[in-house]
Formats: structure tokens, sequence, C-alpha cells
């Protein structure tokens, strides 16, 4: 992930770099491969990046960046997996790249399709675009929310982060107030654009905002039910039509520059990854920008838990060539500090966030900047099993 702020503002005051420096900075965490700064030559637009490197490690890939002679400037956080089509067709159009990112592919899609752009991309996202020429500032996140953006807009200027706590590290005159109402939720309440910051909104999944000489238009781009597929009336064919979806979002995630790995449970959604991952692996011909490092998972486990799935954990990779990483957590050892650390960067209470806070920590600390994990799969394929009262 990266971390992207932005301030313009709509009144005669000019936003100073060491602002905009700060600002970014808060969200270095979120990016720790480098970060970046642009401030418009008329000091009323200003963008924040840090980044974690995925598609061109090298400084061609550093944001925010420009396009077109500069006309327009983007921060970006997130992936657009089918950035590779996109390009080939946006050069036969005539247009030329000095990066190999998905960034810069953003760009020239909106310079070529304008806010229509967003649904030719396959990922999830955040991101604003300033065109210079227009004073027009564009904002996007991906259908489903899976980045988050949070924003505020008034008289004076429109500010957004990737997080609620970069807010606290603007000028004093422009940090906003708790809103105790919203508190219990801690940041981001499933369905509510609201949050604990007065005035500090969460875009919604699937929506954009559009701003020109102060006025906000706000828009949702995407409903799922204007976009549904045809579903197959066999149950066989059914079950063919979701495998091919699988696998092939499985393989278009594998694109990457860097080492990626996968995070292991042993429950229905990681194991379907990491296995459909290692057959994907033994024909890695077949994969466009892949790094060939191995595919390692890892995974994490509370010593003495009853509840254990290590042993299907151990079942998944049972008999092929996948290196895992056991990760054993002696409870005794967390500290309410620990606690309190590890809610302060999610920005929300979760039963699960110190465990998953450690797998990812030591997967950082293997060089691993990118994991492909599951989520969500026991709700979309059929729900839990009751146990009997």
């Amino acid at each position: 992930m990266c971390g992207i702020v932005g301030i313009l503002r709509f009144d005669s005051k000019n936003i100073q770099e060491f602002e905009i420096k700060n600002f970014t900075k808060s969200l270095h965490h979120r990016g720790p491969d480098g970060s970046g700064i642009y401030l418009g030559n008329k000091n009323n637009i200003g963008f924040g990046h840090t980044r974690t490197s995925i598609f061109d490690i090298s400084n061609n890939g550093a944001q925010p960046m420009s396009f077109e002679n500069k006309r327009y400037w983007i921060t970006f956080n997130g992936s657009i997996y089918n950035f590779i089509e996109i390009r080939k067709e946006l050069e036969e159009l005539g247009y030329k790249f000095k990066s190999d990112t998905d960034t810069e592919i953003i760009l020239g899609a909106y310079s070529k399709w304008g806010e229509q752009c967003q649904s030719k991309f396959n990922g999830d996202w955040a991101f604003a675009i300033w065109d210079n020429l227009k004073q027009n500032l564009f904002v996007s996140v991906d259908r489903f929310g899976t980045k988050p953006l949070y924003y505020l807009k008034n008289h004076k200027y429109f500010i957004f982060a990737s997080e609620l706590k970069a807010f606290m590290y603007l000028p004093e005159s422009m940090i906003p107030d708790f809103d105790y109402s919203h508190f219990l939720w801690l940041g981001k309440d499933h369905g509510s654009i609201n949050t604990f910051l007065k005035n500090v909104n969460l875009l919604s999944a699937g929506h954009q905002i559009n701003i020109n000489q102060g006025t906000k238009i706000k828009k949702k781009w995407w409903r799922t039910i204007d976009n549904l597929i045809d579903v197959p009336k066999n149950y066989n064919d059914q079950v063919e039509c979701f495998k091919e979806l699988f696998i092939n979002s499985c393989k278009i995630r594998m694109r990457s520059d860097v080492p990626i790995s996968s995070g292991l449970s042993g429950g229905i959604d990681s194991s379907s990854i990491v296995n459909t991952i290692n057959k994907i692996i033994e024909n890695s011909d077949s994969i466009e920008r892949y790094n060939e490092k191995q595919h390692k998972v890892f995974f994490c486990d509370f010593l003495g838990d009853l509840n254990s799935e290590k042993k299907y954990a151990q079942k998944v990779i049972e008999g092929k060539n996948i290196p895992i990483n056991f990760i054993d957590i002696n409870q005794e050892n967390i500290t309410p500090e620990d606690l309190i650390k590890v809610q302060y960067y999610n920005e929300s209470i979760d039963v699960d966030s110190v465990q998953l806070s450690i797998l990812y920590k030591k997967m950082r600390e293997g060089g691993i900047r990118q994991s492909i994990d599951g989520l969500g799969a026991d709700e979309a394929l059929g729900g839990y099993w009751e146990d009997p009262i």
C-alpha cells in the first residue's frame, strides 16, 4: 500500500511547502520505499505520496507523477492489475510513456477517456488527479472501496488523506475537531461515510469527486446491479465459470516487479489462493510481469490455541514446493501498549488485528511488499455452519 494526501485551497492563502511535507510524512509507515510532494505553481494545490514499490521500482515510478508536459499530476494508492492491456491500447492510439508503472497508465487513460477511464480499470485504488489546464481536481475510489480515502471540504479548502490520523499533522488552524458521537466506530464504519473527525468523511465505494473553482460534484460512478454478468443456468457450467474467474483473478494479481507472498490460515479462501498460485507458477510463462522468486506463505498462530488451524495449513502445503514460515505468538508477551499501537495504526477495533499486524510485520521483515490473501470467501460461498445448541 501507499499513502496519499492532498490540499486544494479556494481562498487567497498559499500552501506552504513545509505544510504538505509534514502532512505527507505522517503516512511514512504506508510507504517506506520513498516519498515525494507536488506543489502547484499557484501554491493552491499540493499533493503528497509515500511509496511502497510494486511496479517499476526505479525513480521513474516515483510519485506524485506528471503527464503531458506536467498538465496532469497524480497521487495514487493501489494497483491497476490490467495496466499492461490498457497501456497497449493507449500506445496504439499514439500515447508514449516514460515509466513501467500502472500509475502512468491511469494518467494516460484519464487524458484519453476522462472520468470514464474508471470503468476500464481492473484493480483497487484511491487516487487524485489535478488538471493544471482546467484547474480541476478529480478524486476516485474503486468499485468496492478497498482503498480508503478520507476528505474534508469547506469554503476555504478541500483536504484528503489515506488515513484519519494524517489530519492531525495539518497546520493547527486546519486540524478538525473530534466528533465523539461517532467515536465508537474508530474510523471505518461499514456502510457509513461518517468518522470521528468532524466534517471528515470516507469517500464511499464506487464514488468520485470533481472540484472546480470550489464547486464539489460527487457522484456514484459504479453500481454493481448495472454490471451483472450472465450466469450459466447449468450447475456444472457455473462451476467452470467461477473456476475460470478465480484462476484469472489470482493470475492477474501475481503481476509484480517484487516478490509476492500469501497469508495461509488453512481456511477455504487462503488455501484456494495458495494452491491456485502454486499451479499457476508451474506454468509461469503464462504470466506477464511476474517476479520469479519463490512464492512464500506465512502462518500466524497463538501458542496453545485450541482452535488452531495449523494442521489444515500443513495439509495445504504437503507434497508441494511451497516454503512456509510458521509464526508462533505468545499471548503473555503482548502488552497493552502493543494493543493500543495496533488499533492506532488500523484506526479500528478488530479481534484479529494483533495477529494480522504481526503476520504482515514478519512478511515485511522478510523483504515482502505484497501479499495475495483471501478474505470473505465464507460469506460469498455459503457462509458458516452453525453448531446445534
